[in-house]
Order: structure tokens, then sequence, then C-alpha cells
């Protein structure tokens, strides 16, 4: 299964100054300098192709990558640790209402499954999924 990106707006990012890394503001959308925030359930959702690339690049690999399933769309990293459903669900939602394609969309599946089941390929924010492990409907 392959999947690409979407494209909307970029936000501004803002400094985390107990970590040093980049957060967003507001934190459900990143920027291309930002990656998933360690502290929390703060998702991150790339805007565009670069955006979804810099995610991938940065990300551990137990963090939960999600993506709307055989769509292209934004994709979504939340932090690793155990699988929180309403903090997937909310991450779904945030990347449906970014896509005026999904926004149309009554019921969208969603692909969750962690970052080292994804394999790059060489159109930036594109990737190949090894293993998915949740489908989540929204």
């Amino acid at each position: 299964m392959k999947s690409g990106a979407n494209s909307t707006d970029l936000k501004n990012p803002k400094k985390n100054k107990t970590s040093g890394r980049q957060l967003a503001s507001p934190p459900k959308t990143c920027t291309t300098d930002a990656q998933p925030s360690k502290r929390g359930k703060t998702p991150w959702v790339g805007s565009n192709q670069q955006e979804n690339h810099q995610l991938l690049l940065q990300a551990a690999p137990n963090d939960w990558w999600i993506h709307a399933s055989d769509h292209p769309s934004a994709h979504g990293m939340l932090p690793a640790g155990r699988f929180d459903r309403k903090a997937v669900v909310a991450t779904c939602l945030q990347i449906k209402r970014q896509s005026k394609r999904l926004k149309a969309m009554q019921r969208v599946a969603f692909t969750v499954t962690k970052r080292k089941h994804l394999e790059l390929t060489e159109m930036p924010g594109e990737v190949i999924v090894k293993k998915v492990l949740r489908e989540v409907v929204v």
C-alpha cells in the first residue's frame, strides 16, 4: 500500500523550552522543522508532502503513524506509547478536516501503524506500509 500527501496552509512553529524540540502552534499542524513531541499526546499532522516526509524522517520507530487508507492525505503522528483511541480519532478527524476530498466523505477508514513498519520511497511523503496494526473508521 502506498500513501501520498495533501496541501494546506502552514502554521508558525513555537519552540518547547523544556525539550528544545520544535512544537507547532496550534499543536495539530506542524512545519517542516517540527517533529513529533514525546510529551503528552499532541498529534502532529503534515500539511504537504515535504512536511509529511520530515515527520517520517524525524519520528521515532515506535511513534504511531496515521493516514487515510487508500486516499492521498496528510500524515499524522502520535508519540510512542500505548494505543490511545481518543488521540488517534482526534488525529484522524484533523486529517479529514484538512482534505476537501475526505471532508466530503461520510466515513473514512484510516491506517494506524508504527513508524518502524513504513518504508520511504523516492517520492517525498510517500511510503510503503509493511504492516498495518489497526484500522480506524471515522
